[in-house]
């Protein structure tokens, strides 16, 4: 349901958003070279729920598992906002990995040494 008159700018933003999220394929692709072969990364700009689309996503492209992140809204606005790790978690017809984000008050070297901790957890 568009208002008329706002599809040159519907169109905009789509393509704008699938730039945005080629960058970041790109950026995991430098970041994470380990994982080619691995996973398959794929950005795809759709308009809708954005919870149901991934569960429909992850059907349709036959996925294995999901990886969604969780922002820690807490209680109240996880009630208000709604959760999409949550829903996708309980509707999801594949496995899905709930990924934290960083602790209120992480600086960019926490996050760092967090990632290198990882790392040297694979090699052993």
């Amino acid at each position: 349901d568009q208002v008329a008159g706002t599809t040159h700018l519907q169109a905009l933003l789509e393509e704008e958003a699938g730039k945005l999220l080629e960058r970041y394929v790109e950026l995991v692709r430098t970041e994470a070279p380990e994982l080619e072969g691995v996973i398959r990364l794929q950005s795809d700009v759709k308009i809708g729920d954005i919870r149901e689309t991934l569960c429909q996503m992850a059907v349709d492209n036959k996925a294995s598992t999901m990886v969604v992140g969780s922002r820690g809204l807490g209680v109240v606005k996880r009630i208000l906002l709604g959760s999409v790790s949550s829903y996708v978690s309980h509707h999801s017809k594949v496995p899905v990995i709930i990924v934290n984000g960083a602790p209120p008050g992480a600086t960019e070297e926490t996050r760092r040494d967090s990632k290198v901790a990882v790392d040297e957890e694979k090699k052993d």
